[in-house]
């Protein structure tokens, strides 16, 4: 499927005025990553500077401990900052390839979870220099996965991103 060209901050606001625009905007996203069908991570705030996924505990994301599966925790990490980056990127139409990813399971995640990315002024510019020359350009974002109810972090995720003009 072809990327595309989205101003992800403009459209979370407008959908957001809406009932269903969130769940709306999540369906459109899955169907742009597919593979995150399964889990249903939920968009719950978009900004220039952050961005914020929730993902509600399911019985098939339990593992063998009750808690939450890490490659449920890894994905949620992922996605939330490939949306930052993308919040930054969209509108330029860039293609976002992980390059890297580490994650450091801190915690059991014992029920819902929200993941959340932040995107510095600096990697901001970075990137979109790097596009506007034609550029293949890497950053390094983190991510913090965080028990829902209490905040207390159970994992915590850095991964260099490839954004490039699509070809």
């Amino acid at each position: 499927m072809a990327i595309p060209r989205v101003d992800l901050v403009t459209w979370f606001n407008r959908l957001s005025a809406f009932p269903m625009g969130r769940e709306a905007l999540d369906r459109v996203l899955w169907r742009v990553v597919p593979f995150n069908v399964a889990l249903k991570p939920a968009v719950t705030r978009v900004s220039l500077d952050e961005v914020q996924v929730s993902l509600r505990m399911r019985r098939t994301m339990a593992n063998h401990l009750g808690s939450m599966h890490a490659a449920a925790l890894f994905t949620v990490g992922e996605y939330v900052q490939g949306l930052a980056i993308m919040a930054n990127t969209g509108a330029m139409g860039a293609e976002l390839i992980l390059v890297t990813q580490h994650i450091d399971y801190t915690a059991k995640a014992r029920g819902d979870v929200l993941a959340e990315a932040r995107i510095t002024e600096e990697t901001r510019q970075q990137v979109r220099a790097g596009l506007e020359r034609g550029e293949n350009t890497e950053v390094v974002l983190e991510s913090v996965v965080k028990d829902a109810k209490t905040g207390a972090e159970v994992a915590r995720l850095r991964g260099t991103w490839r954004a490039r003009r699509p070809r």
